[in-house]
């Protein structure tokens, strides 16, 4: 009889370490998921933050820091298509048109999607609007 109890006594204490294996796997995974969710979140403001910097500085007319700041961006992302946007967009300002020709169509090739609504406008005929070659469009 005290054979079967320390059987039965094992048995449970197997059952045991199982569940408590099962407990600390939900709860690693829980955590590691929550670290994750952090982290995506940081690297959304971040980017957004990016972008907010990009559209005050073209606002305020400070196009060659919009032009050091979109740079600075390539420099660690060279296919970041909003950097390359908003430097197309300033070159723009800065009327260098041929600059700016070269990377809408950048943008283009990056983000295919964005070509209707953030190059086609920019440029007409294969010229970016309000250049010489395009004078009248």
């Amino acid at each position: 009889m005290e054979s079967q109890i320390l059987q039965t006594l094992e048995e449970i204490r197997g059952i045991l370490f199982v569940i408590a294996m099962l407990l600390g796997i939900g709860v690693l995974s829980w955590v590691l998921k929550s670290i994750s969710v952090v982290v995506n979140q940081f690297k959304y403001a971040w980017s957004q933050r990016w972008k907010d910097n990009a559209n005050d500085l073209y606002s305020k007319g400070e196009y060659e820091k919009l032009v050091e700041h979109c740079n600075d961006r390539l420099n660690e992302m060279p296919n970041d298509a909003h950097a390359v946007w908003w430097l197309a967009r300033s070159y723009i300002e800065l009327e260098d048109y041929e600059e700016a020709k070269k990377l809408f169509i950048k943008v283009g090739q990056i983000e295919p999607s964005w070509k209707s609504e953030y190059v086609d406008p920019y440029l007409i005929d294969g010229e970016v609007l309000g250049s010489p070659a395009n004078k009248g469009n």
